[in-house]
């Protein structure tokens, strides 16, 4: 096996018989370019979709729900800011701290995740139904306006400390092929994905 671990597929020729199919790539450091042949080429480069959208095997669900999901990454959160409220009492007694834990909030159209990183980072992401869209017209402000119900987060999501944003329009998709007779095969996140 030879890995082209800096090497970006540009293009990909399937082959019937037995030929060896072909992948255009490109080094991204140093944009020398090339052709590997292979017996196989299996797709697993995320929403890129390439091959699903190549050969038309990319197809919805099938009705019209579609999600938009939105997300940062903060930095300077620290311990101290998830106090009591944060911790969670089951009927045994016994205690958890939702913090440890990836945490979801809801409301109507939408639902947020809280994942705790390494070095007082923590990433919070909003995924909202397109028919029921927060107000704003910028995906930060979409974004704002439904964390900005939280007082509970605004005590330490603050803007300034906003270390990357990333929004994916249309999180819903899904592919009418996994593997083809073709010799390839799609899979990961560029063959489906129903969720944030």
């Amino acid at each position: 096996m030879t890995i082209l671990d800096s090497a970006l597929v540009q293009d990909v020729t399937i082959y019937d018989g037995d030929r060896l199919h072909d992948i255009e790539w490109v080094c991204r450091e140093t944009k020398e370019t090339g052709i590997t042949r292979s017996k196989w080429v299996i797709d697993c480069a995320g929403r890129r979709r390439m091959l699903a959208k190549k050969f038309n095997h990319a197809t919805g669900f099938g009705d019209d729900f579609q999600t938009t999901a939105i997300w940062a990454q903060f930095e300077n959160v620290s311990d101290d800011v998830f106090g009591d409220v944060w911790k969670y009492t089951h009927h045994s007694g016994a205690e958890s701290r939702r913090e440890q834990h990836t945490c979801h909030l809801w409301g109507d159209g939408y639902w947020i995740w809280i994942i705790r990183l390494e070095g007082g980072r923590i990433s919070v992401g909003v995924t909202f139904d397109q028919q029921k869209p927060p107000q704003g017209k910028t995906p930060k402000e979409q974004y704002w306006d439904i964390i900005k119900r939280y007082p509970l987060l605004t005590r330490f999501l603050k803007e300034e400390h906003m270390l990357e944003f990333r929004m994916y329009k249309d999180v819903q998709y899904t592919t009418d092929t996994f593997v083809s007779e073709k010799r390839y095969g799609i899979v990961g996140d560029a063959a489906t994905n129903v969720d944030a």
